[in-house]
């Protein structure tokens, strides 16, 4: 099949008048691909209406959460949407289980927040993962059994790979990785399951209805240790990473969760979700 390209521009974009509403497609024999960009809420709002006017006859759209902004754009923009919606949150949670492998800067704030705010912080030592189903099995259950203590004393346990970019855990992690010739990324995923593991047996020995997961590429691997197949957002906290109610097979399923990238969050941001989240 040919693939016929079209872009259009940022003047065009800045002009309403020469952007179009409508996507020309190609013949029976080839596919139109359109590629838009903005940079403000005027072009994020054109492009959300090129979207969504054209939903039946380009259905299929590629992109991050913008996608989402520009839609919600131009329907607050043609009056779907409220321009300024209530923005509630749900209220405390009575205790909250937290797992983090991500090793940013942003991340290394939030534990240090967290461990002076109520929160149990627990090292997971990654290095293990490398030594074996037995080791990995072992660290599993020590991190699970740390984290059981801490919600019998009323703590929220957070359970994290590094404290940050400087934590002597993620040199000694490279090195074990190095050691066993494994390369980075299936490392990085086993310590992702892993940690989903840690999670998914602390939640079902405890009930635990909240839950939060730190790590872009670690979110995307602890979900799938909890049979999520959908989200639905319940409370906002930073842009695109709300407190969301999942839908799952099995007892995960309404499990108040809020997943982040390592990037992402102010330092009092495990305590944000803890408190349930709304607009501040």
């Amino acid at each position: 099949e040919r693939i016929l390209g079209r872009a259009f521009t940022l003047e065009q974009m800045a002009d309403g008048s020469s952007f179009p509403s409508a996507i020309e497609t190609s013949d029976a024999d080839g596919i139109t691909v359109v590629a838009v960009d903005n940079w403000d809420a005027t072009s994020e709002a054109q492009v959300g209406k090129l979207v969504w006017e054209n939903r039946k006859s380009a259905p299929f759209v590629v992109g991050s959460q913008g996608v989402e902004y520009a839609l919600v754009e131009h329907w607050r923009k043609d009056g779907s949407l409220p321009r300024n919606p209530t923005l509630n949150g749900i209220g405390r949670a009575e205790r909250m289980m937290s797992v983090s492998g991500s090793v940013s800067p942003t991340t290394a704030d939030q534990i240090a927040w967290s461990s002076a705010n109520g929160f149990e912080c627990i090292s997971f030592d990654a290095a293990r993962i490398c030594g074996g189903a037995k080791d990995t099995d072992a660290e599993i259950q020590r991190a699970v059994d740390a984290a059981l203590t801490a919600l019998s004393q009323g703590r929220d346990p957070l359970v994290h790979s590094a404290a940050g970019p400087d934590d002597p855990a993620v040199a000694r992690f490279r090195e074990a990785v190095a050691s066993t010739g494994q390369d980075m990324v299936t490392a990085n995923r086993s310590v992702s399951e892993a940690l989903g593991q840690v999670l998914v047996g602390v939640l079902e020995r405890t009930g635990t209805t909240r839950a939060v997961v730190s790590g872009g590429d670690t979110s995307g691997f602890v979900t799938r240790q909890l049979g999520i197949y959908a989200l639905s957002a319940v409370a906002p906290t930073i842009p695109g990473a709300s407190i969301c109610r999942t839908h799952a097979e099995g007892p995960m399923d309404g499990l108040e969760l809020a997943l982040k990238g390592g990037q992402m969050g102010t330092p009092d941001y495990f305590g944000w979700v803890r408190d349930g989240g709304g607009a501040r």
